[in-house]
């Protein structure tokens, strides 16, 4: 049992939800504890909350863990105990303290928020990801069209890749690149620049990284889905309602086709969006989770007036299009935002390839990942 240090701060919230006797009875105290209190939580930085056990019996008070710390580890009667925790520079997490008698025993969650970036390093390569808190957002615009209808989503907390995966980050997971063998399937010559964001990736491709990923770090990193994709991307909770993701000046925050020189260019060059994320606009395309369905509107339901909220969808259950979303170094600069825009959809097969022309003489097969990418996630777990 670790006990409590005394803390260096003066502690402005004391949580006085008492462990208190039979309330039916509070003249002759119950041998049991009774408690009313079933869960704490605590922000990222050091802190501690009061608790007050009251019963006749000897009682004992132990946590799940040594960031839970106690003042008090046994004691009769009726007493004061601050429960604290550490700073917490990682992800969120969860413990309990669970307080005993002979014949009774409470336990108490004990939740502590995460801190807002989180860094791995594999095999020499660092990643950084970036919080974007719970919250809600209008995604989609009115009218009969590919974003429609406009809706209330809400997303969960998580955190997301502060910049497109990179040519370095591929490698040190995968050992290897898409280019090496790229010539063979398009005749194309793609930069391997390590801080380049890597390219030329199938949806598939994609899903072979994330578990190798996984299995490395054992974490649980995906792919947004397209609306926590567009949460993060226009800012999450911190949007100012820009027409691209950081600014209304395409210049500022995205490589397109009137300063890419038509090619993609490395990451962080740029200034990040309101999140802390680059890139988002432009660049290369990025890979969401879902499945593309042209129109919302049998899905999701839709109204003009009334708008109805979702919470965390998903996309379609089947389809044969994955979603991409950003643009790209080739993408046009309209007054509407066009493809850069955190609003704006695309679609694409997961294997990249695609027949044109599908039972005529001119059917062919088309390879089209050279100007697609993507960054991760992993989820918050409540």
């Amino acid at each position: 049992m670790k006990k409590l240090k005394l803390f260096s701060f003066v502690l402005l919230v004391l949580l006085m939800t008492n462990c208190i006797p039979d309330p039916d009875d509070p003249d002759n105290p119950a041998n049991s504890v009774f408690c009313e209190i079933s869960d704490i939580d605590f922000t990222t930085v050091k802190d501690a909350k009061l608790i007050v056990v009251n019963t006749k019996l000897d009682w004992s008070i132990a946590s799940s863990n040594d960031w839970i710390i106690l003042t008090e580890n046994k004691g009769k009667g009726k007493t004061g105990i601050l429960v604290g925790v550490e700073n917490n520079n990682s992800l969120p997490r969860k413990g309990r303290i669970t307080i005993s008698t002979t014949d009774s025993i409470h336990e108490i969650e004990i939740r502590q928020a995460g801190y807002h970036e989180i860094s791995y390093t594999v095999s020499g390569v660092g990643v950084k990801l970036l919080l974007a808190p719970a919250g809600k957002f209008m995604m989609g615009t009115t009218g009969n069209n590919i974003n429609s209808p406009l809706r209330q989503v809400k997303v969960d907390s998580f955190y997301i890749c502060e910049t497109e995966v990179t040519n370095a980050l591929w490698r040190a997971v995968t050992s290897t690149l898409p280019y090496d063998t790229v010539k063979a399937a398009s005749g194309l010559t793609l930069s391997k620049l390590d801080e380049e964001p890597v390219s030329y990736i199938s949806w598939n491709d994609v899903q072979f990284f994330l578990t190798a990923l996984n299995l490395k770090l054992g974490l649980q990193f995906r792919l947004p889905t397209e609306a926590e994709w567009q949460y993060a991307a226009s800012g999450a909770d911190k949007s100012k309602g820009n027409l691209y993701s950081g600014s209304n000046d395409l210049d500022e925050v995205g490589w397109y086709v009137d300063n890419s020189g038509k090619v993609k260019h490395p990451v962080k060059q740029l200034i990040p969006n309101e999140l802390g994320l680059y890139d988002m606009s432009g660049n290369v395309y990025e890979w969401c989770n879902d499945w593309y369905k042209q129109y919302y509107g049998d899905w999701y339901g839709s109204s003009t007036t009334n708008f109805i909220t979702v919470e965390n969808p998903k996309g379609p259950e089947t389809g044969t299009m994955k979603v991409k979303r950003g643009g790209y170094y080739n993408s046009l600069n309209v007054y509407w935002g066009g493809e850069c825009a955190p609003n704006e959809r695309g679609s694409l097969s997961p294997i990249c390839f695609e027949i044109t022309s599908p039972g005529t003489v001119h059917e062919k097969v088309v390879y089209r990942c050279e100007s697609v990418g993507f960054r991760f996630i992993l989820p918050v777990v409540k």
